[in-house]
């Protein structure tokens, strides 16, 4: 999946996150094939999918990567080596 935010949002959304950790998010609107806003954390963020979504729908992700660009995987297509809840927070690894 691919993310597009503004540099304002986008630094505010990094500072609330951490690599590894997981967060909900929904489906809220479709805009065009393969392209949805997803609403993450207070935010609403353009996406470009290679599968089809419901509006409605949730998804899980996980933070793999904070710069230069935030990268999100889906943690149903991904095999994992242990599941941590560090602090309030459940992480993948």
């Amino acid at each position: 999946m691919r993310f597009s935010l503004s540099g304002i949002e986008l630094d505010e959304l990094r500072k609330r996150l951490k690599i590894g950790m997981l967060v909900r998010c929904r489906i809220i609107e479709k805009v065009g094939d393969k392209r949805f806003v997803l609403r993450l954390k207070g935010h609403n963020i353009l996406i470009e999918a290679n599968q089809n979504f419901n509006v409605g729908d949730e998804l899980v992700l996980k933070l793999k990567e904070k710069f230069p660009r935030m990268v999100f995987v889906d943690v149903n297509r991904e095999t994992f080596d242990h599941v941590v809840f560090d602090k309030g927070k459940l992480v993948v690894y």
